[in-house]
Formats: C-alpha cells, structure tokens, sequence
C-alpha cells in the first residue's frame, strides 16, 4: 500500500512538473552569408509596426505579453511563428496574413485572430482575454 501511495505522488509530481515546464521556442536564423544577410536587411526595410490590444490595452499587467505570437502559412505549407518585442504588444512583420494568438497559460488565454497587415494602414489586432 506504501509502494502505491508513493508512485501515485511521484505520478503526480512529474506530470505537475511536466505541465509547467514552458520554454520560449524562438525561429532559428539562416547560415550567415552574403545571400541571407541580404535577405534579411530586405525583411527588415519591409518591417510593419503592428500592435496588439488585449481587452482593449497594451498595458496589460494581468497577462504575460511574452507569450503572445503570429503565425504565418507560407506559399509552400510551412508555418512561420513570429514574437512581439520583449515586454509589449509590438510586432514587426512583413505584409501578409497572420494569426495572432497566445499560448494558454494556467487556463487563461486569448481568441485568435486572423488579420491581413498591409503597408500604410492602422494595423491593430484585438484580442479578448478568457480564463475557465
């Protein structure tokens, strides 16, 4: 029965542990080369400030910004993941379709929102915070 109690608590544990395990899953960058350097200062000239409002505010301490994210689906099916500024709502994306969500955190998230970013326009996403 001891050996019973022990395992169910381990169980229990490992799962709990497993749960709140979170890592910040970042896009790796190409080889640095002539091309991709190119390539790259190319993005970043195309770059559009997009801000997202939670519940209708940037300035949103009863959520974590960091875990918001875009998603982009490529021409060829592959899906690109995107990340606001460290510590706001701000992205910089190139023109396009994206999906703006969050990750769920303790049962709280955001709904998702699929927005067209264009050049030259307000480009703002408004999320509603839920929690279960």
């Amino acid at each position: 029965m001891k050996k019973f109690v022990f395992l169910a608590i381990l169980a229990v544990a490992v799962t709990m542990s497993a749960c709140n395990h979170q890592e910040e899953v970042k896009p790796a960058l190409p080889a640095a080369n002539a091309q991709s350097q190119a390539s790259i200062a190319s993005l970043a000239n195309q770059a559009i400030e997009v801000t997202v409002l939670i519940d209708g505010s940037t300035s949103n301490t009863s959520y974590s910004v960091v875990d918001l994210f875009a998603q982009r689906t490529n021409a060829d099916g592959s899906v690109s993941y995107f990340w606001p500024e460290r510590g706001t709502t701000t992205f910089y994306l190139t023109p396009g379709t994206y999906t703006f969500d969050s990750q769920q955190i303790y049962f709280c998230g955001t709904n998702r929102v699929t927005q067209n970013i264009v050049a030259g326009a307000q480009n703002v996403v408004n999320l509603t915070r839920w929690c279960e």
